[in-house]
């Protein structure tokens, strides 16, 4: 097989179901969402959820892993706001 190297290699698999957003910090947490289908891409693995009726957007998978998401918890913030202002 010839990839071009400016493309991932893709495996996709066809999953269907609901699955529920773990992410807090993401607009769709804790609402349950029907899954189109996950992919690999590139190493990672992806989602493609209907956020509303006829839309789909893809998410990291591991927004769906509440093991992975039950750990996060809002720290101390790491910009200085004010520094960043300045330099503009």
């Amino acid at each position: 097989m010839i990839c071009d190297p400016g493309q991932s290699p893709v495996h996709s698999a066809r999953v269907g179901g609901e699955v529920e957003v773990h992410y807090r910090w993401h607009a769709l947490y804790g609402r349950r969402v029907p899954l189109h289908y996950s992919e690999v891409r590139a190493g990672a693995l992806l989602s493609y959820v209907e956020a509303a009726p006829g839309v789909v957007i893809v998410l990291p998978s591991w927004m769906l892993d509440p093991a992975a998401c039950a750990d996060m918890a809002l720290g101390a913030p790491r910009v200085d706001v004010a520094w960043s202002r300045r330099v503009r």
